[in-house]
């Protein structure tokens, strides 16, 4: 039965997951008072019927999860929507920002990248007296899958070398380390480098979460 808390995601795979497994680590993420009803359809995607509003938006808010290794790509429901509708391409990845000058680390600047990968959803706000003080920046983006994952990019500085800035991606499951991109592995990448000899695409890629600062130390996109 339809409710009005209602998610429904698909496994990025590039084969078809064992559904009574997937099943199994699904039901094991939200489990007690607050875990939803789930339903297996086709292709790997499976249908979530949450109790609340609060545990639906947890569910969304701490995405992506993992599967079995795969990225579930989760999304709101709508009544009116069938799944033929949904884009599951798109996910919102929290993502850290390695390198990057001192001279250059402004809330512009983290968006301004955060735009080079997607679509900038919100990003935690340079504050060096207050009370977030990390090695990195960090913005989330929804980032279409399709494509290969953006690794980090030079940074061209007067005088000096150009500075390599590497992107870290949190909550990332297994991806091609070949051409980078989510829903099939590939985990040799003895060829995979540029002109510079830096590997390209791996397991360096990826960054444990980092826990959520307070709204208001948190900028939303405009």
């Amino acid at each position: 039965e339809a409710t009005g808390f209602m998610l429904v995601g698909k496994i990025l795979a590039d084969k078809p997951i064992n559904r009574r497994g997937a099943v199994g680590v699904l039901s094991n993420m939200w489990h007690g008072k607050d875990a939803p009803t789930i339903r297996k359809f086709g292709g790997n995607i499976f249908g979530f019927a949450f109790k609340s509003e609060k545990a639906m938006n947890l569910a969304l808010d701490n995405s992506p999860w993992t599967v079995m290794g795969n990225c579930l790509s989760l999304k709101k429901w709508e009544v009116e929507e069938v799944i033929s509708d949904i884009h599951f391409e798109e996910v919102q990845y929290w993502i850290q920002i390695h390198g990057l000058p001192l001279e250059m680390q402004t809330d512009e600047n983290v968006k301004r990248v955060g735009s080079r990968l997607g679509i900038v959803i919100c990003a935690d706000k340079v504050e060096w007296g207050g009370m977030i003080w990390r090695s990195f920046l960090r913005v989330r983006v929804a980032i279409d899958t399709s494509k290969p994952l953006l690794p980090g990019f030079w940074v061209p500085r007067d005088g000096k070398d150009m500075l390599r800035v590497r992107l870290k991606y949190e909550r990332l499951g297994d991806f091609c380390y070949g051409c980078g991109k989510i829903g099939h592995t590939q985990k040799s990448y003895e060829t995979n480098g540029d002109d510079s000899g830096f590997k390209t695409f791996g397991p360096w890629m990826r960054a444990a979460p980092v826990k959520n600062v307070p709204m208001s130390n948190s900028e939303k996109a405009a």
